[in-house]
């Protein structure tokens, strides 16, 4: 028996058979993954044609909901458990809140506030949306710090454009575009 090649990191056929690798006993429709991977539906089937064949994936028919997949017999030879990376334990970055940025609103002339923090990340979309000087975008305070370490860094690379957010109340801060 030759040895199962394992999926190229960060394609769908990767995302899913690591998800029924930490998963075993799930089943997936097409409609699922499409959703939970951000996927075209259209194209489910070509790309996890390959894994089935493998038998990293199994795939049946599932009535009115049309094709579901699941934990193939060669999983656990190409994915083992142990594979599959832990969630950071803790606090950090990584386990900020989710924001909608659809959610997200672009004022203008709102007043700026003093400085009062520091952090890491980036935010390009988020300072792309403030096109003009003088607006803001309300966002949870636990974004404060990230954001304002991220405009910072955006606006040196980006010398017109000058980004600052600041604290607005206890529980919001502002990313505002100065200049």
């Amino acid at each position: 028996m030759t040895a199962v090649k394992r999926p190229a990191a960060g394609t769908l056929a990767a995302n899913v058979c690591n998800f029924f690798a930490a998963n075993r006993d799930e089943c997936l429709t097409e409609e699922d993954i499409a959703i939970k991977f951000d996927f075209e539906i259209s194209d489910i089937a070509k790309e996890l044609r390959l894994p089935v064949r493998q038998k990293l994936l199994a795939m049946m028919k599932a009535g009115k909901r049309g094709v579901e997949y699941s934990a193939g017999e060669a999983l656990a030879q190409a994915v083992p458990r142990r594979a599959i990376p832990k969630p950071p334990a803790g606090g950090g970055a990584r386990n900020m809140p989710k924001i909608d940025i659809k959610k997200l609103r672009v004022e203008h002339g709102v007043p700026t506030q003093s400085n009062a923090g520091r952090g890491t990340s980036r935010y390009d979309y988020l300072f792309e949306m403030l096109t003009k000087p003088d607006q803001s975008i309300e966002l949870p305070i636990e974004f404060q710090e990230t954001v304002n370490s991220a405009a910072r860094k955006y606006s040196a690379k980006h010398p017109p454009i000058n980004l600052r957010a600041r604290k607005a109340s206890p529980t919001t801060c502002r990313l505002f575009r100065i200049a």
